[in-house]
């Protein structure tokens, strides 16, 4: 079977790539380069987490997702993911919003500040 796939990014490369582990013939159409700079993930900065709140669905997908990475980086041989934990902050608290009280998740550990 051939595929043709329109758009480079991450999720036609990962569609893509897909394609190619079950023995289908690829074509990626890009408008540009690949990577494509004005593309939305272009730079380095991306972020994997459990946290995804009341989005269970999103959750569920977290340890299948880091195992996609592990068998992407076993293929291309070389690793591009470096874990180094989440801060998140918010100002809600207990459903209040008080002034200059900030909520701190530090590596799943919850505290005020």
């Amino acid at each position: 079977m051939q595929a043709l796939v329109v758009g480079g990014g991450i999720m036609g490369l990962s569609t893509a790539w897909g394609l190619r582990r079950m023995g289908c013939g690829v074509t990626v159409l890009e408008q540009g380069e690949i990577p494509n700079l004005m593309g939305s993930s272009s730079d380095h900065h991306r972020l994997i987490r459990h946290a995804y709140g009341a989005e269970l669905g999103y959750t569920r997908l977290v340890e299948p997702a880091y195992a996609a990475w592990e068998l992407l980086w076993q293929t291309l041989g070389v690793r591009h993911y470096h874990p180094t934990g989440t801060l998140g902050c918010n100002t809600i608290i207990f459903g209040r919003s008080p002034i200059g009280i900030g909520n701190i998740m530090l590596t799943g550990t919850w505290g005020c500040v």
